[in-house]
């Protein structure tokens, strides 16, 4: 099973637009209110390096939309994102996550660790 997820840059605000607004906007490709940010490649690269199946579906100095498939590279997006400054919004859930949470970096550092030894 896969995940569709999008990520960006925080500082935008477009018209007090719901999350999921602007991830339909950004699948139309109607979007132009987003703000480049240079922490969506550092974001991207950080994720494939322990994800390097992941699927992308677009990838601009704005947002990037990917899918995912495992339970720990959805954790491993969400911490990475949050690392870098973004927001990453799951369409699945309706849910955007942008802020820290101890549990999640220990998750997500245990996971990362677990793929470096193998």
């Amino acid at each position: 099973m896969s995940y569709d997820m999008a990520v960006w840059n925080p500082d935008c605000v477009i018209n007090n637009a719901t999350p999921a607004k602007i991830y339909k906007e950004i699948l139309r490709n109607k979007i132009s209110s987003l703000k480049p940010s240079k922490n969506i490649d550092l974001f991207f690269e950080e994720l494939l390096e322990p994800y390097p199946e992941v699927q992308v579906h677009g990838l601009y100095s704005t947002h990037l939309l990917f899918a995912t498939g495992e339970k720990d590279e959805i954790i491993v997006s969400k911490y990475l994102a949050i690392k870098n400054n973004l927001v990453l919004y799951d369409p699945q859930i309706d849910k955007v996550f942008s802020d820290h949470s101890d549990e999640l970096t220990k998750t997500a550092l245990s996971i990362l660790s677990k793929l470096k030894e193998s």
